[in-house]
């Protein structure tokens, strides 16, 4: 369960089960007969409910209110992983998700690394440009302003800049492969970040003595098809962040959500497939960060049907 509390005006208690209708607005005379309830708590809703969840209101007129979300998951042991060594190294992570930024910063601060964000490609040219000890770059493929094979292809081509080595972050590893076939990277890691894969690529790369003496447990995939959670991700990440980051990932997605909804309906209406799709993407992205499954094959479904033309005017 987590908790999602504002300092407001609050609901009235005569108000709060018609504050999760879509477009609904109070009559009780305050600001939020102005500016009504939008989509965000319906769509919130709908979301929670889908995993099998539920979401309560606890609020009081003039105190605020508390969103509670509360989710069936399941509690298993965690495998015993231990990280190989490597040494300190100064990465550039160019990812333009929020949710997806935070995460990998964690979890290479967390193993002694120091880590510049770049969240476009020219921001990212920038830095490659002023900044002298990057030693690795993490390249996401798809960013608001161009692909990160223009990245990469870039990098290939400065002299400066040939040897710093590039491990592609894709949710379609074997895509990004092929829009990279001309064009020497180093390795590719798939979204959501597996800490294991993680650790043994920046092994191989920066130490790969270590990386013969030492053995990892490999996480058994889950081929259940009908899955809400994903909670091979959920564990690996608990295991290695440990439960107050996941908490903060959870409720910055809860922040990002609305966002990305209004979005897509915004691009619906207007007739905009590219930003239907940039909206969809992103939201697959975050979902997959904190192992909602199904959220994220909502999203990726709906990026593939406005991808082949489907899905308008109900299509």
């Amino acid at each position: 369960m987590f908790e999602v509390i504002d300092t407001g005006i609050g609901i009235a208690s005569a108000e709060q089960e018609r504050i999760f209708d879509m477009y609904y607005k109070s009559t009780d005379g305050r600001r939020l007969s102005i500016v009504g309830s939008g989509i965000g708590l319906s769509v919130s809703r709908a979301l929670v409910e889908a995993m099998g969840g539920s979401i309560s209101l606890s609020s009081e007129p003039g105190q605020g209110s508390c969103f509670s979300v509360k989710l069936p998951t399941e509690q298993v042991a965690a495998p015993s992983i231990s990280t190989i060594s490597c040494p300190e190294l100064t990465v550039l992570l160019i990812e333009d998700v929020p949710l997806n930024a935070e995460i990998a910063t964690a979890l290479l601060e967390q193993r002694g690394h120091t880590v510049i964000h770049a969240e476009t490609g020219e921001d990212a040219i920038a830095l490659l440009e002023t900044e002298d000890d990057i030693d690795l770059v993490l390249l996401d493929m798809q960013l608001p302003d161009m692909n990160g094979d223009q990245i990469a292809r870039y990098m290939r081509s400065e002299s400066h800049l040939q040897n710093i080595p590039i491990v592609v972050l894709s949710a379609n590893v074997r895509k990004a492969e092929e829009q990279l076939t001309d064009v020497q990277v180093d390795g590719a890691l798939a979204k959501p970040i597996n800490t294991n894969k993680l650790d043994q690529m920046l092994a191989r790369l920066f130490s790969p003595s270590a990386l013969k003496l030492q053995q990892l447990s490999p996480v058994e995939p889950d081929n259940n098809d009908n899955q809400i959670l994903d909670l091979a991700t959920l564990q690996d990440y608990m295991q290695s962040l440990g439960p107050d980051a996941m908490k903060r990932s959870a409720q910055l997605f809860a922040q990002l959500l609305p966002g990305y909804i209004n979005k897509m309906i915004e691009a619906a209406v207007q007739q905009h497939p590219q930003d239907f799709r940039e909206s969809a993407h992103k939201l697959k992205g975050a979902a997959a960060s904190v192992g909602l499954l199904w959220v994220q094959q909502q999203a990726k479904s709906l990026s593939r049907k406005q991808r082949t033309g489907k899905g308008w005017n109900g299509n």
